[in-house]
């Protein structure tokens, strides 16, 4: 009985680590030509083509400079729910959505440049089979300022996206006018008890963005802190949304 239980134990025990194993390996380490460290994960009809990209874009306590940092953006967000085992495919009014999550890491000594972001961007496009009228970017705190400075900055001015999705993030509202004039819907998520980057950040950003006519969506969590990604995650209607953006041009 005691070697019976002690097989089953060994069993159990490298069948976790192998499906640990498995999950993790979904999440491939790349590296872009001159540029960025990045975790590609590509979904299991990825060979049909056409599949819509997400980009996330970490936040400050995960930026790094080398391979052996990339393991930090496994902390939050799209790569931490893949590392948990999700396949990123959603059941959207009846149809399976899959998708490609592309997580880039962004060296120790900045911030999101737009000088460096936009040519991996180009890289990406080039290099997967991308849909082009289905680029969705979001990101967290560092990443939520990333996604805004991404959506406004001139190098956008033919613009890649199909909808961003800033998350505890903030915007220059002087910049909102171009968000609204390329037409580039916006859902941003906040926490009202934010003490690292006040709800203000998202506030004014949406109306700075809705006095412009733009198209926008805003989501407040009361009494929720800096970090909500478990919140956004669940909100309804989300993927909806999200899967019902498309640039009209690129189709």
């Amino acid at each position: 009985m005691k070697l019976f239980i002690n097989i089953l134990f060994y069993t159990l025990l490298f069948s976790l680590v192998f499906t640990q194993t498995a999950l993790s390996q979904d999440l491939k380490p790349k590296k872009a030509p001159n540029g960025y460290w990045y975790y590609e994960f590509l979904p299991k009809n990825y060979n049909k083509g056409n599949n819509p990209l997400l980009i996330f874009l970490h936040g400050g306590g995960e930026v790094g400079k080398n391979k052996s940092d990339l393991h930090k953006v496994k902390k939050h967000g799209p790569p931490r729910e893949i590392n948990n085992g999700h396949d990123m495919c959603f059941n959207v009014n009846g149809v399976e959505e899959c998708f490609v999550v592309i997580s880039p890491q962004t060296e120790i000594t900045g911030w999101w440049k737009p000088e460096e972001f936009f040519p991996f961007l180009d890289f990406i496009l080039s290099k997967y089979k991308i849909d082009e009228s289905r680029v969705y970017l979001t990101g967290l705190s560092m990443g939520g300022y990333g996604s805004w400075w991404m959506a406004y900055n001139d190098k956008n001015k033919e613009n890649y996206f199909a909808a961003i999705a800033p998350i505890a993030g903030r915007g220059n509202v002087e910049e909102a006018c171009k968000v609204a004039k390329r037409n580039i819907p916006v859902w941003a998520f906040h926490g009202t008890k934010d003490k690292n980057v006040p709800v203000s950040g998202s506030r004014d950003m949406i109306e700075a963005i809705k006095t412009e006519g733009g198209n926008t969506r805003y989501t407040e969590f009361p009494d929720k802190g800096h970090n909500i990604w478990e919140e956004v995650k669940a909100t309804p209607d989300l993927l909806d949304w999200l899967f019902a953006q498309e640039q009209d041009s690129l189709k």
